[in-house]
């Protein structure tokens, strides 16, 4: 990880905040295929609570080498708790489940209806002003969600497959409070140094949910294909997407943040198309181009006007 931009004595760019979150999204994406794997390994809870807490040791080793590991200033507090517990806790529980009882494509693609409840929680709570650019290209991705999530092909009677969809929406719901409540704080130190303690609150809370839904000791399917991809899932699923999703989300207005998020999916089924056999339909090859469009609209004709949301 490259030095913050607050130790530099300012913040980043917007094109560095773009690069960010470019960053962010790529490791996401790529995440969801590595995720499935893992998840046939080690049950998916047990999973979330090694993958916090190895995120956690990794982070604050990074800052104590760096001698920059404090404990969060009164004024972080908040946003300290809600982000551990919502993104590093609920969120990363409730995905990593519905991968297992849904696949890769589906849940990222329900994962990613984050804009549908950003956007308007930006603009009440936050002052934002969605651009025509961005309304289009929100309209455009999610129509391309709708195509790609397919209800037609869902199979209604199957409680578990239910269960595994309601479970990643819900975190897509927690995931946009989270970003709102990111992108509304007064940030007193750099988000990468209360990503140890953010993560640390996620463990906490994702420890005891696997000792109760899954039992002692873990069931856990040993060997190569789990270490690399539990490795890939905490270094750069967790590690440097939450830290890119961090630092975007302060610099960046939510809406335009969340619909960059949209390309997320993309990736996400072509992943798990190329690395664990999900072949996509035409639908789903309709949808992704909905969403490529979308995301160009939003990014080309959507800059937000100078007077938009407070600057941090």
């Amino acid at each position: 990880m490259a030095e913050s931009s607050s130790r530099a004595g300012r913040p980043p760019s917007r094109n560095e905040a773009v690069a960010l979150l470019v960053l962010a999204i790529l490791c996401l994406g790529a995440n969801w295929p590595v995720l499935r794997i893992a998840v046939g390994l080690i049950e998916p809870f047990w999973l979330s609570a090694f993958r916090m807490i190895a995120a956690a040791a990794i982070y604050a080793l990074f800052l104590a080498t760096r001698g920059s590991l404090r404990l969060p200033q009164p004024g972080d507090l908040p946003v300290v708790l809600g982000t551990g517990l919502m993104q590093m806790g609920v969120i990363v529980a409730a995905i990593t489940f519905g991968v297992k009882e849904v696949g890769a494509g589906r849940s990222a693609i329900l994962a990613y209806t984050v804009p549908v409840w950003v956007a308007p929680g930006a603009m009440l709570f936050l002052g934002e002003r969605i651009t025509r650019g961005q309304l289009a290209g929100l309209i455009c991705g999610l129509a391309g969600v709708v195509v790609l999530f397919n209800p037609l092909g869902f199979d209604w009677s199957d409680k578990r497959v239910l269960l595994g969809n309601g479970a990643v929406l819900g975190g897509a719901v927690v995931w946009a409070a989270a970003l709102l409540q990111m992108r509304g704080h007064r940030w007193r130190a750099d988000p990468l140094a209360l990503l140890p303690w953010q993560s640390l609150l996620g463990a906490l809370l994702l420890w005891p949910l696997a000792l109760l839904a899954e039992g002692w000791p873990p069931t856990i399917r040993w060997g190569w294909e789990l270490g690399w991809s539990f490795a890939f899932i905490v270094l750069f699923g967790t590690c440097l997407a939450f830290w890119g999703l961090g630092m975007a989300a302060r610099h960046l207005p939510a809406i335009g943040v969340s619909l960059g998020q949209l390309a997320t999916p993309v990736i996400g089924v072509i992943g798990a198309a190329l690395f664990v056999a999900e072949t996509p339909s035409y639908s789903s090859l309709a949808g992704l181009g909905l969403i490529i469009a979308g995301v160009a609209c939003g990014s080309i004709l959507g800059r937000p006007p100078a007077e938009g949301a407070k600057q941090r």
